[in-house]
């Protein structure tokens, strides 16, 4: 538990900075600035942990993209065109996968479950989970796209930090705690009978 609030706080850390630096410079400088902790943070993860985890190098690459992107654009506003972008791919492959019935956090959790008898009975809590991610990717490219055109930059950037930040990282706990809940109960529930 003491690692998710440490986390919540490191990442609390280039946001304050670089809406900061935004306020009192610019916004080409935030970005730099911006980008310089962000590669900061994962070099010292690196030299830390010994490896990047897919998650950490996903993330290297939208810093990268993110940031080019902003440079080159006149519009402040541009710097959300990846997050958008990253919302709406993350949207249509959650999407894709409930129509299929071939649901991403199945597939993940295949290699975590201990036992095929297990992931079975555990199968229908991960399509719930599967949704309700579908369902947080659809709302944050709405609320992204509908803040471009409506909101300050200031406020976009907030509303894009804590959906991108705690709120991710709270349904990130929710999608490991749910299962065993679920397993408990069934367990129980078996007990019992």
């Amino acid at each position: 538990m003491r690692y998710k609030y440490r986390d919540l706080l490191i990442s609390l850390i280039p946001s304050v900075v670089f809406i900061t630096v935004y306020r009192i410079y610019s916004f080409k400088l935030a970005v730099i600035v911006g980008f310089g902790i962000g590669i900061a943070l994962y070099l010292h993860k690196y030299i830390t942990d010994k490896h990047l985890s897919s998650v950490n190098i996903l993330g290297i690459v939208g810093l990268v993209l993110q940031t080019i992107i902003s440079l080159f654009a006149e519009n402040p506003k541009m710097y959300f065109i990846y997050p958008i972008i990253s919302s709406c791919i993350y949207t249509l492959a959650f999407g894709v996968s409930i129509l299929l019935k071939k649901d991403i956090i199945s597939i993940l959790a295949k290699n975590m479950t201990k036992g095929e008898e297990i992931f079975e009975l555990l199968k229908p809590t991960y399509r719930k989970l599967t949704i309700m991610w579908f369902g947080f990717f659809a709302f944050k490219t709405v609320v992204k796209l509908l803040g471009v055109s409506q909101l300050s930059f200031e406020i976009l950037y907030s509303i894009n930090w804590v959906l991108g930040t705690p709120v991710t990282m709270a349904l990130m706990w929710f999608s490991y705690w749910y299962p065993q809940k679920a397993l408990e109960r069934m367990r129980l529930g078996k007990v019992i009978s």
